[in-house]
């Protein structure tokens, strides 16, 4: 099990406006965007910020997670956590991503 990256969460209202100021802030382009349509989100990535948008009934239940790890093997990092105590809160599932 390899965590490839640790992303640090930032939720906004205008996912436009805080492109550009991260952007700016790293001096890099966005990565990473996509809709996350079962949910009604936006996402997009520039170095190790995540920002997370959408209408604030679709953020509510993504506000108290606090850091998001890119792993190379999602399953090892599950039985990882659980071997270590961790609770899941929920499992794993496969959903619909559209890359913008």
């Amino acid at each position: 099990m390899v965590i490839k990256q640790a992303l640090i969460r930032i939720h906004a209202k205008d996912i436009e406006s805080t492109i550009d100021f991260y952007e700016k802030l790293y001096g890099k382009k966005c990565e990473l965007r996509f809709s996350y349509l079962e949910v009604g989100l936006e996402l997009a990535q520039i170095e190790n910020i995540l920002i997370i948008s959408g209408p604030e009934k679709a953020l509510v239940p993504f506000r108290d997670t606090k850091v998001t790890f890119l792993v190379d093997s999602i399953i090892e990092y599950r039985d990882f956590l659980l071997e270590h105590e961790a609770i899941i809160i929920k499992d794993i599932k496969e959903c619909l991503l559209v890359q913008i």
